[in-house]
């Protein structure tokens, strides 16, 4: 962002006397051989994404030619209309140029292009005669710029009362040594998947990844860049194209301000070659960027027409896009004027706001405090024939299996009442056959809390694993610190019994129907028990595959038991996986499974390296490891990105003790101590942690920055800068993680206090 003395607004000054002199006469005359003074433009610092609903202020400049020169040439804050020419006693004529109505005439006119201009308060005073007060205004306006905030010591020096504007924005960033430099830690996930779509024939699904990672990141001039090069490399890719008009319409406020207009037409061009070549997802991108795009363009007929086909064929899009199609229809119908019907689309797409600021969802995941987290809206999908699964009822998935004797009900989710209304789902539409037999996959709460709901009759059998006894008492005595995993009810303590327990691969008839029971030692839970269906080649996994190798607050998990669990699914040869949770079953394929256990394998073996070579945590997952075997598998890039950090973490947790190679553990100081530490280095000021924070979330590194306000809590628990900054650093966390972590996700948004209601 550029400050000049020409671009600042205030809203509120300090009123405190300057050091200055008073000006005289002798001040006022016209510099001999200057000529006449040019007309001050309109607007001189604006920042109106086109893409989004963020504000720009900028400082007006309104007005003729002065009468009389000032030897101190500079604008004045002024009352009514911000910054201004010429001085106060040159205007006020009927026809002076800061009359209200040309200050509205000139917002009016600069609508389009996304400037706001704004007024302000108070008399006016001349700049160059008030220097703290020019140093508010530039420390508004950056505020607004979102840049930050100025440091007033420069202003305040009373051995530099005239200092200029410009020097006074070198401070804007909150110190000049504090400034934004670009994240201390990358964004791995999103570095891992350019490499992997600049690799032959990528995945769609892993492309749309990367996508909503730029988008998380607020990285578009970098996204644009990079589906540029894409485009070049394979013109033959309608897609790469479509995502470069996406980014380079939604960086258009990096260009200076006239040239915005053009630069989006020339965006709007490539979408609809793009769209014209190969209609689909394309359309999706042009339709959500119409939708934004200010009525200038008049485009937003077509946004309708775009986002309502692409509703009409949603069975062809990838998962997660239907909550950004029924947003973009509620900006488009509501610049249209349809009030109604953008409320209804608003409704369904369930995001509270459309405005700019608020974070960018595009994922079916959904969370409230009375339901739990979910990873879909609720639906029964029929798999293979006679079998169907209940998705978006509870955290995890209930299978139902018809045989000519009854139902085989594999899992029982979390609750009863969870349990119940996938049950009545199943009953409503297929069956109304008793439940026989409930086979469950291992002993989590999400797997057996609501088998009271399928136990109605005394003659249904419970099948288990042999181990399962052991994993229901250490479920039973861990603590589950978040709840909201689930619901927001305690967690009870469970009391499972099971009729049949298989301690070795078994074959067994259920109504009829053969079934394959296969106990293994992991990848979540010893107790792991895979339903094979050799008629249907289906296999249902449970949650061999959880990406977290077990729940990350629990000790269990074994990368061993994965690997083993992989070989024995492999030598199924299935054509269908049925897991225990709906992305899982999206993406962990049968087409995933080769290029996942090779890459696997490499993984561990890079990890073990390293601690054997004494590497700290932090410096393997920097490695941003991505076996090349990847390659020649593109179906496995997003399972692999989902499940490397968390295999790294547990085999550090299971194979190091607790004083690690870079002291980590040796002395355990509390985070009173380290808040208190951090005052110190701070001066002692809530503003050192407010300033830090503030750079830190603006450079992309939120979790540094939570840390460091979680820390400045501590020493100024009533602070509402550092709550807000909190909050602030939450959404962006939640938005980070809404495609690759869900676990992070649900904790986040735990501590966040906030929900996201579902997609229609």
């Amino acid at each position: 962002m550029r400050v000049t003395s020409r671009s600042t607004t205030a809203s509120g000054p300090p009123d405190r006397a300057s050091s200055r002199p008073a000006s005289t006469s002798a001040d006022r005359t016209v510099p001999r051989g200057r000529g006449p003074r040019r007309r001050a433009r309109s607007v001189a610092c604006v920042r109106p994404p086109l893409l989004s609903s963020r504000v720009a202020t900028a400082a007006h400049f309104s007005g003729h030619r002065p009468q009389m020169r000032y030897s101190g040439q500079r604008p004045h804050i002024d009352g009514q209309a911000g910054l201004a020419w010429p001085p106060p006693s040159h205007r006020g004529q009927s026809g002076g140029p800061f009359e209200p109505r040309q200050i509205v005439t000139a917002r009016e006119r600069r609508a389009p292009f996304g400037v706001d201009i704004r007024m302000f308060p108070g008399g006016h005073l001349t700049t160059s005669e008030r220097p703290r007060l020019r140093a508010y205004a530039i420390r508004e306006l950056a505020g607004a710029q979102g840049v930050g905030e100025a440091t007033w010591a420069a202003a305040a020096s009373p051995q530099r009362p005239h200092i200029h504007p410009l020097y006074i924005a070198r401070y804007v960033r909150g110190n000049c040594k504090m400034k934004v430099t670009g994240p201390l830690a990358p964004l791995l996930e999103l570095e891992a998947l350019k490499q992997a779509v600049r690799w032959p024939n990528p995945s769609l699904q892993a492309i749309v990844t990367l996508v909503g990672q730029f988008l998380a990141a607020h990285r578009d001039r970098d996204a644009c860049a990079y589906f540029a090069e894409r485009a070049g490399e394979h013109p033959d890719q309608p897609i790469f194209l479509a995502l470069e008009g996406l980014f380079q319409a939604r960086s258009a406020a990096s260009v200076p301000l006239f040239r915005r207009p053009a630069r989006v037409r020339d965006a709007l061009r490539k979408l609809d070659s793009a769209v014209e070549r190969a209609p689909g997802l394309t359309t999706y991108f042009r339709g959500v960027v119409q939708a934004d795009l200010p009525g200038m363009f008049r485009r937003r007929e077509m946004a309708v027409s775009d986002l309502e086909w692409v509703l009409a064929h949603k069975d062809q899009f990838p998962i997660g896009l239907r909550r950004g199609v029924y947003l973009g229809l509620a900006k488009a119908y509501a610049a249209l004027g349809n009030t109604k019907a953008a409320d209804e689309a608003l409704r369904q797409s369930g995001v509270a706001s459309p405005d700019g600021d608020a974070p960018v969802f595009v994922t079916d995941w959904w969370m409230t405090a009375d339901d739990g987290f979910r990873f879909t809206t609720p639906r029964l999908l029929e798999l293979a024939p006679g079998v169907h699964v209940a998705q978006g009822y509870d955290f995890s998935d209930i299978a139902f299996i018809s045989t000519r004797e009854g139902i085989v009900a594999v899992d029982a989710g979390t609750t009863e009442a969870h349990a119940v209304a996938a049950l009545a789902a199943f009953r409503a539409s297929v069956s109304d056959a008793p439940i026989k037999w409930v086979i469950l996959t291992h002993a989590h709460w999400d797997h057996i809390g609501g088998l009271s709901a399928l136990l109605k009759s005394p003659h249904t059998q419970v099948i288990a694993q042999s181990r399962f006894a052991d994993e229901l008492a250490m479920v039973n005595s861990t603590m589950l610190p978040f709840r909201r995993f689930f619901t927001s009810e305690s967690t009870p303590t469970y009391t499972v019994t099971a009729d049949r327990l298989i301690g070795e691969p078994t074959t067994v008839s259920l109504g009829g129907v053969e079934f394959g029971l296969y106990p293994v030692t992991g990848g979540e839970t010893s107790d792991g028990l895979l339903v094979h269906l050799p008629e249907l080649g289906v296999v249902f996994a449970g949650d061999v595959f959880m990406p977290n190798l077990g729940a990350p607050f629990m000790p269990e998990g074994s990368i061993d038991g994965l690997l083993e669990a992989i070989g024995r699914i492999r030598d199924l040869h299935p054509k269908l996986l049925v897991h225990g949770h709906t992305p899982l079953t999206d993406f962990f394929t049968v087409e995933a499974l080769p290029g996942l256990e090779g890459s696997l394998r490499e993984l561990r073996a890079h990890v073990l390296d390293a601690i054997r070579d004494s590497r700290p945590l932090t410096g393997v997952l920097r490695d941003n490891y991505l076996p090349d075997v990847l390659r020649e598998h593109p179906a496995a890039v997003n399972p692999y990105l989902v499940m490397r950090d968390n295999v790294i973490q547990r085999i550090y947790d299971q194979r190091t003790g607790y004083w690690l190679p870079d002291g980590e553990g040796i002395d355990v100081i509390a985070p009173d101590a380290w808040a208190a530490a951090l005052d110190l280095i701070g001066g002692g000021k809530q503003r050192s942690f407010v300033r830090a924070a503030s750079v830190l979330m603006r450079q992309g590194d939120l979790p540094v920055a939570l840390k460091l306000v979680e820390l400045g809590l501590r020493r100024y628990p009533r602070d509402r800068k550092l709550r807000d900054l909190r909050q602030q650093t939450l959404e962006g966390l939640r938005e980070r993680h809404q495609q690759l972590n869900p676990f992070k996700f649900i904790v986040y948004s735990r501590w966040a206090g906030v929900d996201l209601q579902p997609a229609a």
